[in-house]
């Protein structure tokens, strides 16, 4: 009994002993464990400033970072109305464009232009009408005018006509009144055996003449009267004539036609895609016949100056300057090296978007975004858009000036 006791106590002092003893020995090895150095600066893949013992910055001469290949502009994805299908491409990849160019056509080009010709020939045919309107209306004024012309001409003849007519009359009358005067005195006078049916018959002829004379007379009135009132007449029936050609003319309607000719034409545009600037196809993106939806159709970029972002860490954007020159890194299939010239660089920080081939590299990292200028030639980089690239960039570089990087927005 004894011994099981001494037993049970020198277990519980063993158990107090560990509870507090061990937290005292993890600590120490936590301590040992966590004491790492501050965290690299430098970008993935590349060396930045570094710290001593005592955490003291140490000049560097150069601020290494990856980087992106680009088109001076960057990539110009160029897409179609929502909904809308893709009918033909006119142009192939790599080949360069200027701006206005037409590149695809979609779904509905061939209804438009069959609209654009309708409406021409319509617009042709109401041309036509009006064109025989204008000649009709100048045949009734060339009609009018001869009329008018032989109403003048014949004035004068109609006028000696009539007037030699009367007097004609006026010496017929004469003779008819003198005939009936004599054979009234001879019938007075019982000078010769003149019947009274001769002399009512002489009289009825001088009567005859009296109304031919008259008759005459009223004519030649009406005609100086009516002389002016024909010329109006002449004048009346041209405007009469002229007001059923503007009427036919107001028919035809040529100015909504021409209006609609100007639509269609439009909507003949929205048909067709063009190159918002000058450049070169890098990519086709969809196929004839495809309803790309919110998508581009293709990638546009202007390759004639080439340019590399870079991604610099945010702790050394301070060392990057104005006009540092850059050298730049490519480990594709074909390694090259190219010199460039800081430009510009972004206006906030971000998330890094390229990754390097270090597995021990931290995958998130705070970083500006640093434009340069690749100098010339760089003819191989302009099939290379979006390559990645490893940059250098020369801190004390003898013909770096002290301008800050120029901010622009790209």
């Amino acid at each position: 009994m004894k011994r099981l006791t001494a037993m049970l106590v020198l277990v519980g002092l063993a158990f107090a002993g560990g509870m507090l003893i061990g937290p005292r020995l993890l600590s120490g090895s936590a301590d040992r464990t966590v004491s790492k150095s501050p965290r690299d600066t430098s970008p993935p893949g590349g060396a930045g400033p570094s710290r001593d013992e005592g955490d003291s910055l140490v000049a560097v001469d150069s601020v290494r970072a990856l980087g992106r290949v680009e088109p001076e502009g960057g990539l110009y994805p160029v897409g179609v109305p929502a909904g809308a299908r893709v009918l033909q491409f006119l142009v192939t990849q790599g080949q360069a464009v200027e701006g206005g160019d037409e590149l695809a056509k979609i779904e509905g080009h061939a209804e438009r232009q069959g609209q654009i010709k309708l409406i021409e020939t319509e617009l042709a045919e109401a041309d036509e009408q009006l064109k025989a309107e204008e000649d009709h209306v100048a045949v009734l004024e060339r009609e009018a005018g001869l009329e008018k012309e032989m109403i003048r001409a014949c004035e004068p003849l109609e006028r000696e006509a009539q007037q030699a007519n009367i007097n004609l009359l006026t010496e017929k009358l004469k003779g008819s009144e003198k005939d009936y005067d004599d054979l009234a005195a001879l019938h007075r006078d019982r000078r010769a055996s003149v019947s009274d049916q001769e002399l009512q018959r002489q009289w009825l002829l001088v009567l005859q003449d009296r109304t031919a004379l008259n008759a005459a007379k009223v004519d030649f009135e009406k005609y100086k009267r009516g002389q002016e009132l024909r010329l109006r007449k002449v004048d009346l029936a041209l405007q009469k004539g002229k007001s059923a050609s503007q009427q036919v003319r107001l028919a035809v309607h040529k100015k909504s036609l021409t209006q609609q000719l100007a639509l269609a034409r439009e909507q003949l545009k929205q048909t067709v895609i063009q190159a918002p600037r000058a450049g070169r196809v890098l990519m086709l993106l969809a196929k004839p016949g495809e309803v790309p939806g919110p998508k581009p159709i293709l990638q546009l970029g202007d390759t004639r100056r080439m340019y590399v972002i870079a991604e610099v860490d945010e702790d050394q954007i301070t060392l990057v300057k104005g006009c540092q020159k850059a050298t730049i890194h490519y480990h594709g299939l074909k390694p090259r090296t190219y010199t460039g010239v800081v430009e510009s660089q972004a206006l906030m920080v971000k998330k890094n978007d390229l990754l390097g081939l270090d597995p021990a590299a931290s995958a998130y990292a705070r970083v500006v975004e640093v434009k340069i200028k690749v100098d010339e030639p760089c003819d191989d980089l302009r099939d290379l858009t979006n390559a990645q690239v490893r940059v250098e960039i020369h801190t004390t570089n003898p013909a770096t000036t002290n301008d800050p990087v120029k901010t622009a927005p790209r």
